[in-house]
């Protein structure tokens, strides 16, 4: 079977292999993320998403060699239904860029979540995991996007297609949101002090149960379409061709084009 020759979001054409399962892999998997022109690629946060995964069984022999050639290893952000290609494309790219733009974007982000107030200052950073809140120690939740202001801070769980972890923590009961929800509570109060703490939940699809705000800590939900197409990003117009491009690389079922 061929190499398929794709256009991505800019109309340049890569190189990608199917799975039995019909998910595209692209044989270079800067193929599947924005890396601006002023970023020097890859940057670190995306290096430390360069991990080993075992999904190449699910493709075709023959097309083995072809996604473990650029690394030696075949890595999850091969895929094009990798969430942590949407995360950088999004937050990663918005983390690198001017202070101004970063201010501008968290402002219409508080705004749009409900709050008031004036941001001055804007910092984002992706994939910190900060102090588990049954132990404290090291390894505690990995945070996808933290994005902190100095009115408000706002701590994300992201999904692309995948849904809520489930069987975490040492007692092994909790959930993702159960675990972030913990770390706010003990040590996140203490961290951020008069601060407004947000969890807000992105998601591809809208339709969800109302998200609840349980003893001070207010729970948000947001989908990736009302990021990419009312927030004001510096690389707003070329990570709108993005979306849209990655939900279309998402099979369909039944004929049904995926939510969002």
């Amino acid at each position: 079977m061929p190499v398929s020759r794709l256009r991505n979001w800019n109309g340049e054409e890569i190189e990608a292999v199917q799975s039995r399962g019909g998910v595209w892999a692209f044989l270079d998997y800067l193929n599947g993320v924005i890396c601006p022109a002023d970023c020097a690629c890859p940057p670190p946060e995306l290096v430390q998403k360069l991990s080993k995964s075992d999904k190449y069984i699910h493709f075709y022999p023959e097309y083995q060699p072809l996604i473990t050639r650029q690394l030696g290893y075949y890595t999850d952000l091969q895929s094009a239904h990798s969430e942590d290609a949407m995360v950088w494309s999004c937050f990663g790219t918005l983390a690198h860029s001017a202070p101004s733009a970063r201010v501008t974007w968290a402002q219409w982000l508080v705004d749009r979540l409900g709050f008031s107030g004036t941001i001055e200052t804007s910092t984002i950073s992706l994939w910190r995991r900060v102090p588990h809140p049954d132990s404290f120690s090291q390894g505690g939740p990995e945070l996808d996007a933290l994005i902190q202001t100095d009115k408000v801070v706002v701590i994300s769980e992201t999904k692309w297609r995948s849904g809520e972890s489930q069987w975490q923590g040492i007692d092994g009961r909790s959930t993702q949101f159960d675990l972030r929800e913990r770390f706010i509570r003990v040590l996140g109060r203490s961290l951020y002090r008069d601060r407004q703490i947000v969890l807000l939940s992105i998601v591809l699809d809208e339709h969800g149960e109302p998200c609840p705000t349980r003893d001070g800590i207010v729970f948000k939900r947001i989908t990736w379409k009302t990021l990419v197409n009312e927030g004001p990003h510096p690389l707003s117009a070329e990570l709108r061709r993005y979306y849209d491009w990655k939900r279309n690389l998402i099979p369909r079922k039944h004929g049904v084009a995926p939510p969002g």
